[in-house]
Order: C-alpha cells, then sequence, then structure tokens
C-alpha cells in the first residue's frame, strides 16, 4: 500500500490499473508475502519488468534482499525509477539478464531464500543451470510457464521432471490459456 509507480509503463499498459490499485497478481503476492512472514529474507526476481513485485517487496520491507533480473534496459529504468520514487533503491539491486552464476551466488550467501522466474520460455534454462544451487539450498520457487513460447525440444513435462529430481513438490496457483503458475517447494 502507498507505492508510486511510473506511468511511463514498460511491460504492459493493461496491468497498471490493477497495480495501483495494489490487486495485480494477488495470488502470487500473497504467496511471496507468505515465504516472507516464513522466514526467507531475500527475493530474487528474475524477469522484473517493471519492478512490481521487487520494488514493492523492498518499499513495504517484507523483504530484507531483493534482486532484480531484467534482460530489457527499457524495464531496468523502469525499476530503477520506481525504486527511486518509493525511497528504497538502497533495498534493491537491479541486473540485466539472469546468469546463473549471478543468481546461484546470491542463494548460496542467503539464509531463506525465494525466487521468482517469468522470463516468456526461458525458464528450463535459468533452473537446468541452477541443479546443484536447488539441490543444496532448496529455495522457494514460484515459476510461470509459458507453454508457447518454451523452444520445442523443451517440454513441460522436463521442466517438472527437473524440479521434481531435486525433490522439489509443485502447487498449482493458477492456469490460464497463456501461462501456468506454480509454486515449487
Amino acid at each position: 500500500k502507498g507505492m508510486k509507480l511510473n506511468q511511463k509503463v514498460w511491460w504492459s499498459k493493461n496491468d497498471y490499473i490493477t497495480q495501483t490499485l495494489g490487486i495485480y497478481e494477488e495470488h502470487i503476492l500473497k504467496k511471496i508475502t507468505h515465504f516472507a512472514k516464513s522466514g526467507a529474507s531475500t527475493l530474487i526476481d528474475v524477469g522484473a519488468a517493471d519492478g512490481y513485485f521487487a520494488v514493492g517487496m523492498a518499499y513495504s520491507n517484507i523483504y530484507k534482499n531483493v534482486y532484480a533480473f531484467e534482460i530489457e534496459k527499457e524495464g531496468r529504468d523502469r525499476i530503477l525509477e520506481n525504486a527511486n520514487a518509493n525511497k528504497c533503491n538502497d533495498k534493491i539491486k537491479v541486473f540485466g539478464e539472469a546468469d546463473v552464476g549471478s543468481i546461484s551466488k546470491i542463494i548460496k550467501g542467503e539464509d531463506k531464500v525465494t525466487v521468482m522466474i517469468d522470463i516468456e520460455g526461458a525458464e528450463f534454462d535459468v533452473l537446468e543451470g541452477m541443479k546443484e544451487t536447488l539441490k543444496s539450498f532448496k529455495p522457494k520457487i514460484m515459476l510461470e510457464k509459458h507453454p508457447t513460447m518454451i523452444p520445442k525440444n523443451i517440454s513441460l513435462e522436463d521442466i517438472n521432471k527437473l524440479l521434481e529430481n531435486n525433490n522439489y513438490k509443485s502447487t498449482l496457483i493458477n492456469k490460464n490459456n497463456v501461462t501456468i503458475r506454480e509454486l515449487w517447494e
């Protein structure tokens, strides 16, 4: 509540009204807030877009440490502008493309971590690169899969098996024609 959002929206202008009202993807917001209340102090947002979740969690002090990865410069600019407008730029670190080594290093350096992954079809690549980190540190994962955007040589089952082979179990958050949102613990 009370977070300021830049009107110069980069990712989806259709989301601006629900974000301003604080009801954008409430199901995800509730889960990541629950993780923080259960002891997670670090949020890694891979595919952070305009920074709604990353900045919101830093602004509200729900997570002590927030790391936002966004491949597009315009998105990173919006994240930084939103963080500055909310005076929480000292609580959030913004990076470009999600580098598996960087993500793993953050996870290894923190106690309990929540990882949000919403990267339009590249989910498998990031998770595959994190296999050892997943196995050793078991961060909670909020995963948004995009079935129509994953490469032809990867299936949804491949993503599921990768996580299941690292002792994760999924809970379906919601599903529609475009996305499947799941919690993996």
